[in-house]
């Protein structure tokens, strides 16, 4: 496939007839909450490049997978189809799509939460979770995640929401992305509390590398200086 392949096609599904034919499909699967999640879900495992299973979708959502209600409905069907127990998405290029650009944001962001805690229950049984628990706190996931409409809320929401899951409460990492996360969106004050918090942590961690959090403290510090030109502190930001 052609490198740009993806690029042309998001383009195309921009299409305001496009648009408004999935916006329309996805408002009537609204109206029944725990289909709509569930395909969300799929969603954000397929930008995730996760396989997908009937047994997995069970393990997140539980028995309402099974209902024949569910596979048959008319609109999940046109989204995702069901194959020998896998669950097939039609393209993750329409995936990434649908979430940035016509998912209900909140409903996104209420999906990935409950992921969150359902991986958190399986971290010591499963690989799987254990790997998408990781991978659901990575900043740069997440980015790609959330609609374009109100990200900062949606950013800020989410990690408050499971910071205090235990293997996020005392882990340099999950601060890291957080810190990660408010640094991007110019939140400098927290961006500075939350690696402080990484870097507290890590080294109560025996053996931790803090050279990740060094790099990201000194982007924060660059970054600050930039944003506030007439801080006569500049330099000694610089320095440090």
């Amino acid at each position: 496939r052609h490198p740009s392949f993806s690029a042309t096609l998001l383009g195309l599904l921009r299409s305001q007839t496009i648009i408004k034919r999935f916006d329309e499909l996805l408002k009537q699967l609204n109206e029944q909450r725990e289909f709509y999640q569930v395909v969300i879900s799929v969603l954000v495992l397929s930008v995730l490049n996760y396989p997908t299973s009937i047994d997995k979708l069970i393990d997140i959502w539980g028995d309402i997978i099974q209902s024949p209600k569910f596979k048959k409905d008319p609109v999940i069907s046109q989204i995702i189809e069901f194959e020998r127990g896998e669950v097939i998405l039609r393209s993750s290029t329409l995936a990434r799509y649908l979430l940035k650009l016509v998912v209900d944001g909140k409903i996104v962001v209420d999906t990935l939460i409950h992921m969150r805690r359902v991986s958190e229950e399986k971290i010591k049984s499963s690989d799987y979770f254990k790997t998408l628990a990781k991978n659901l706190v990575r900043f740069h996931n997440l980015y790609n995640l959330l609609p374009e409409n109100n990200k900062k809320n949606s950013v800020l929401h989410y990690y408050e929401s499971i910071k205090n899951l235990p293997s996020s409460k005392e882990h340099p990492l999950f601060w890291l992305q957080y810190g990660v996360a408010c640094l991007v969106l110019k939140e400098f004050d927290r961006t500075e509390k939350y690696l402080s918090t990484a870097y507290s942590y890590a080294r109560l961690t025996p053996n931790f590398d803090v050279m990740q959090i060094d790099n990201h403290y000194a982007r924060f510090l660059l970054e600050k200086s930039i944003e506030n030109p007439n801080d006569a502190n500049y330099m000694t930001s610089f320095r440090k």
